[in-house]
């Protein structure tokens, strides 16, 4: 579990940080288990999907070349590849095996959520996880050996590290926004969006709070940073080596590091100007919410609490990036229903 026992002392006059959380009640346990359980139960019994058996393929290939080699074209980063090949060398080459990283980043996805009562009243980090271990398109995809599941552990991951900086300024709160960005860098070039949101929303909230200030009210300048410029330098520098590291199949593939700007002239052309298929009108994924993703409406309803005072500062800033990451997907016209 995160922890604050290897934060930096604190900075001359600024308060201490909170105490840590301590150990999850019953009822998170509850509902990891069921989240475990909805992901793992007779996970190898669905035939392989056809972009399971192309990323089954590209598996096949690293045992030959010793590294993956990252094609832009593919729009999606390295790391899944690796995870998928240590996991077949692991158990053996199955689909089930295959599908098992997918599963447990689906469940730690759950965890990570309970870990906002650090920021959260504990009912509404409860309902949250509540709604994430059950939701339909969570479970379907955490079953099901594509990208997407990382790109939810890292942004849940991300945005509480950023939350931990902005409010008590730790450590751990470096190291989790970091380690929450790189992962979004290593898994999918729709990066771009989210971080496009997380910075538009903060600057809506900073105008909302200005306004109608939440409940209590949310600080508009970060809390001193409890960590040194050496540990800023240091995560920087991991983060950065982290990503050179995969992208270029381990250091062995160092022409494909092109790949990681190059890749956007190719989503951009697909995404946006050429006919792939996959167009489908704005309202597509209000379509999917309302016919099978129920907690997510429910959700997307009550974001619209963000504009009235009394929310907490952070789950109003949750409310206003997700319905901004909403517009923003349904702006592109290329939908496929795994990005719900």
């Amino acid at each position: 579990m995160l922890s604050l026992s290897a934060d930096a002392p604190p900075a001359r006059n600024s308060p201490p940080p909170p105490v840590a959380a301590g150990r999850l009640p019953l009822a998170a346990w509850a509902v990891l288990a069921l989240a475990l359980l909805l992901r793992l139960l007779w996970l190898g019994e669905k035939p392989a999907h056809f972009d399971e058996g192309v990323n089954g393929f590209f598996i096949d290939q690293m045992r030959q070349t010793g590294f993956y080699h990252y094609d832009p074209g593919n729009y999606h980063g390295p790391f899944h590849f690796y995870v998928l090949f240590f996991a077949q060398a692991l158990f053996g080459r199955d689909v089930a095996a295959l599908r098992l990283p997918l599963a447990l980043a689906g469940a730690a996805t759950v965890w990570l959520i309970f870990l906002y009562r650090r920021f959260l009243p504990w009912r509404i980090c409860f309902w949250a996880g509540l709604a994430f271990a059950v939701s339909p398109g969570e479970v379907f995809y955490a079953r099901y050996a594509i990208h997407e599941a990382w790109l939810v552990l890292g942004l849940v991951l991300g945005i509480w590290g950023a939350a931990e900086l902005w409010k008590y300024g730790t450590r751990t709160g470096l190291h989790a926004t970091a380690a929450g960005v790189t992962l979004l860098i290593l898994t999918k070039e729709t990066y771009v969006i989210h971080l496009a949101a997380l910075g538009l929303a903060f600057g809506t909230l900073v105008l909302l709070e200005k306004l109608r200030p939440s409940s209590p009210p949310l600080p508009l300048r970060p809390a001193p940073r409890r960590w040194s410029r050496y540990d800023g330098f240091n995560t920087t520098a991991a983060s950065l080596i982290v990503v050179l590291f995969f992208y270029s199949g381990g250091f062995l593939d160092p022409a494909s590091l092109h790949g990681l700007y190059e890749t956007f002239a190719a989503w951009f052309a697909t995404g946006v100007t050429e006919h792939s298929g996959h167009e489908k009108p704005f309202h597509y994924w209000l379509e999917l919410m309302g016919r099978y993703e129920w907690p997510a409406a429910l959700g997307l309803l009550l974001s619209v609490r963000a504009l009235w005072p009394g929310l907490p500062g952070v789950l109003r800033f949750l409310a206003i990036y997700g319905a901004g990451t909403l517009v923003a997907y349904s702006l592109v016209p290329y939908k496929t229903p795994w990005c719900v």
